[in-house]
């Protein structure tokens, strides 16, 4: 399993820099100051990984609504740059919606440092017989 960690640690680490780009690129810039905030961890437990995203606490507000406009995490829509002016709330923006295709290209780093994992593996098992 070490040697598999060793594969997919620099994957995981890669994986979060690519959420942490997107949603920095998402992140409403009135002053920067949300956008710098903006922490990606990705922690792998076995084959799944799970991406927590930190920021400052406001941030909430402008991904998911207030007041009228408030949504639910389970209804979160796609990207929305210009939500427009709400009235009585914030309109969501959902900044903290990854698109499909980064999604695919964490899944094509995966396969690859998995594949290079089993690889690996292989050829140790085969030098250990020589």
């Amino acid at each position: 399993m070490a040697k598999f960690d060793e594969i997919l640690t620099p994957a995981t680490n890669m994986a979060s820099r690519l959420v942490s780009a997107q949603l920095r690129r998402q992140a409403p810039v009135k002053t920067g100051a949300l956008k710098r905030s903006v922490h990606v961890k990705a922690d792998r437990q076995g084959d799944i990984v799970i991406f927590t995203a930190d920021y400052l606490g406001y941030g909430v507000y402008t991904d998911l609504g207030t007041g009228p406009y408030a949504t639910p995490e389970e209804q979160r829509g796609p990207w929305n740059p210009s939500p427009g002016k709400g009235t009585g709330g914030i309109k969501p923006r959902f900044w903290n919606s990854i698109e499909e295709a980064i999604w695919e290209s964490i899944t094509e780093i995966y396969y690859k440092a998995y594949e290079q994992a089993i690889d690996k593996s292989i050829e140790d098992s085969l030098n250990k017989i020589k």
